[in-house]
């Protein structure tokens, strides 16, 4: 890259690169309607960023991931169509995949193109317990193999009623990695039936974003100092979704032969 200065017979040059970044989107899953369930998110995916659809994992028996049954009500924007449900075992938190013991689980992954690190502010969702259903949840991500919460709360709302649940986050991965992220459900007293859904989740909702890391610009040569009309080389690098504006500074002068 070349920047070439003129109107001025002895400078000293200083320059500094602006950048901003991507900025935050909501991505949202309301899990479509009879006929067209969907467990991919219906808007919000940023770019840079490939999302998986939504799965399950340690689900108590056989049961389809989405239904119309018990469908969403009650809370703030509540979409009263798909939901995504599990079979969850009652007791203590189990968050290893595991058919046995294992706390039933929502998952899903969130890729970042590569340079670029993946950003997470906020979750939220609807959720609805039957009697065996969890009492609690907890978010993990895959960054420390879901050993530690990210956030997590009791389920206060009556049991088989709906309820928003909302948790800001502060998960920040590095370049290229993927994070997936999890909702384990958990707590639940009494005798699940194996293939009876007892949790729900409708209209989540992830705040991310993916960020490229900042270029590093070298001056050459190492001496910025440079008489009106030269040119001065910038290593090469590339801005991707940046934006950047040069800004000249003067920080006094010296003498041009």
């Amino acid at each position: 890259m070349k920047q070439t200065f003129t109107n001025m017979k002895k400078i000293a040059l200083g320059i500094a690169l602006v950048l901003t970044g991507s900025s935050f989107a909501q991505i949202t899953w309301n899990f479509g309607v009879t006929g067209n369930l969907s467990a991919y998110p219906s808007a919000g995916v940023p770019a840079n960023v490939t999302i998986d659809s939504l799965t399950k994992g340690n689900n108590l028996g056989t049961s389809a991931l989405l239904s119309t049954t018990s469908v969403s009500s009650t809370y703030p924007g509540f979409s009263a169509g798909g939901n995504a449900g599990v079979v969850a075992r009652i007791g203590a938190l189990d968050y290893t995949v595991n058919g046995t013991t294992g706390s039933a689980y929502f998952e899903v992954t969130l890729t970042p193109d590569a340079g670029y690190t993946l950003n997470i502010t906020n979750i939220s969702f609807g959720s609805r317990s039957t009697g065996t259903g969890p009492r609690r949840y907890s978010i993990r991500t895959s960054l420390d193999s879901y050993m530690t919460e990210q956030a997590g709360d009791t389920i206060n709302t009556a049991a088989s009623s709906w309820g928003l649940r909302t948790q800001t986050l502060a998960i920040n991965g590095t370049a290229g990695t993927p994070v997936t992220v999890r909702i384990y459900g958990y707590a639940g007293v009494g005798s699940p039936t194996p293939g009876t859904v007892n949790f729900r989740i409708d209209d989540l909702m992830i705040t991310a974003t993916a960020t490229q890391a900042a270029p590093q610009i070298v001056f050459q040569p190492v001496n910025a100092n440079v008489c009106a009309g030269a040119t001065v080389q910038f290593a090469t690098f590339t801005p991707g979704t940046y934006t950047y504006q040069w800004q000249e500074n003067f920080y006094g002068s010296f003498l041009c032969w």
